[in-house]
């Protein structure tokens, strides 16, 4: 009796064997999902190598000398992306050539938007140069690995022909905006930027350009800002019809009692312009041209206290329409005072 006890048990546990070698087998049995395994993320040193010919150093001239910033190649080797603080009243634009040093190629805007701060060059003799890949802002989320690539420093002399700086950190915040600019769709993030990185791309971590690096918050630590590739694009398609947008000539950024003594600026409230775009509406503005070194302190009555102030009232207008604006100047007895002009916005 003990003996075909075992015995029964005996035969229990092979057919269970025999059961769990089927599961793992064929028959009607669904095979186990596999994970797709996530693309291995380039190396910076890579990452270099593949952009030397997408992201291009752009050196410019304008009247209070020279200066710069960075540009990424867009949908043909003639097309070049960039902020548009870097070429707005500079009087000529060069791009390095990528892989000779030395070498330059003339550029021309196409259109801009100062209020958006991107521009759209044209660079037709430039040879080797390759679009890059732009990649989803949208699908950023804080946190998200970042780099940096682009020419910090950058002078009209440089003709560096390389020595692309790469910089890495992380997204602090999305769509995020400040009262001096006149954006709404920033990337906030923490991998070092400095002048001369204007312009070029902040990247995530597969190599795709998610954004067009444009500040860095002085005196505050790893507080950089990128406008988000969904943006920036945005605004591009519409810069290809070789329109300006929101545009009356002018470079400006919030006046203070710093940035007044440094430039010998009229210290009024308001905006101080840093420069104009020849023959621009600025330049032809009636009865006063406005000049790099006034103040626009008031647009048609509203008081102008900082960037987005200024952008948005421009904005609010139409192409073709004309706003009083008062400027800040100095008189014929070097005395600050305000001056009434008119302007034609494009």
């Amino acid at each position: 009796m003990q003996t075909n006890t075992r015995r029964y048990a005996l035969i229990l546990l092979v057919v269970a064997l025999l059961g769990l070698a089927a599961c793992g087998g064929g028959g009607d049995a669904k095979p186990t999902a596999t994970a797709t395994p996530e693309p291995t993320p380039p190396a910076l040193s890579d990452l270099v190598e593949q952009y030397k010919t997408s992201i291009v150093d752009i050196a410019t001239t304008g009247p209070d000398g020279s200066g710069g910033g960075t540009g990424i190649v867009w949908e043909t080797p003639t097309q070049v992306l960039t902020n548009a603080h870097v070429v707005l009243g500079a009087v000529t634009i060069k791009v390095n050539d990528p892989v000779t040093k030395g070498k330059q190629y003339p550029a021309v805007v196409v259109a801009l938007s100062p209020c958006d701060d991107v521009a759209l060059l044209r660079v037709d003799r430039a040879e080797g140069l390759t679009p890059a890949r732009f990649g989803d802002s949208k699908k950023l989320t804080v946190g998200s690995p970042v780099v940096a690539v682009g020419f910090p420093a950058t002078t009209a002399t440089s003709g560096s022909g390389s020595g692309l700086v790469v910089t890495e950190g992380i997204v602090s915040r999305l769509a995020t905006s400040f009262a001096d600019s006149g954006q709404k769709d920033l990337v906030q993030h923490t991998a070092p930027i400095n002048p001369g990185n204007s312009g070029g791309p902040l990247l995530n971590r597969m190599g795709e350009v998610i954004g067009l690096n444009s500040y860095s918050i002085r005196g505050r630590q790893a507080e950089n800002y990128a406008i988000s590739s969904a943006e920036a694009l945005f605004v591009a398609n519409k810069l290809k019809a070789g329109k300006n947008v929101d545009y009356i000539g002018l470079r400006v950024v919030t006046n203070d009692e710093d940035l007044a003594y440094e430039y010998d600026l009229p210290y009024i409230d308001g905006l101080a312009v840093l420069a104009t775009s020849a023959g621009s509406p600025a330049t032809k503005a009636k009865p006063y041209a406005i000049e790099a070194g006034d103040t626009v302190a008031y647009i048609d009555g509203q008081f102008i206290d900082n960037v987005g102030t200024y952008c948005d009232v421009l904005r609010s207008h139409k192409p073709g329409d004309t706003v009083e604006v008062q400027i800040g100047a100095y008189n014929t007895q070097n005395k600050a005072a305000l001056f009434r002009t008119s302007v034609t916005i494009e």
